[in-house]
């Protein structure tokens, strides 16, 4: 039956793509894409995907995982910024706060046990941590 659902969706789901005037090959690659996901197992699979710009499914990519940044990359870094910038990198390498708790650290939030992680900063204002836990970043 679980067959017969998922035949019956991706039907859908590509005549709703001819409707909305989508081109022959879009369709196409998003038919191999689905194909290609039930085939591997759609749990599986799904996560490596990604459309290109702008939702187009005919610039479908498989995605790689991010490469951690090694000494030479932080060294690189440190050596061609300064100022502020360099600041901002620093706090970044070091604490691994994202940047929208960097951007909402205040005076305060600077103890002698070290940084408190309290915050973000979600649309110019101060927001949960998207975990909604506070850590100290020595």
């Amino acid at each position: 039956m679980a067959a017969h659902v998922a035949k019956f969706a991706v039907s859908g789901i590509l005549d709703k793509m001819a409707d909305a005037g989508k081109t022959k090959p879009t369709i196409e690659t998003v038919m191999i894409l689905i194909h290609e996901l039930f085939r591997g197992g759609c749990r599986e699979q799904l996560h490596h995907y990604q459309a290109g710009p702008q939702g187009n499914l005919a610039a479908v990519r498989r995605v790689r995982e991010t490469r951690s940044l090694d000494e030479a990359d932080v060294r690189r870094i440190f050596e061609c910024t300064s100022g502020q910038t360099r600041l901002i990198c620093r706090i970044l390498l070091l604490t691994g706060c994202r940047i929208g708790q960097l951007l909402a650290l205040r005076k305060d939030d600077l103890l002698p046990e070290g940084l408190c992680i309290d915050e973000s900063a979600f649309e110019r204002k101060a927001a949960d941590t998207k975990d909604r836990k506070t850590r100290i970043a020595p």
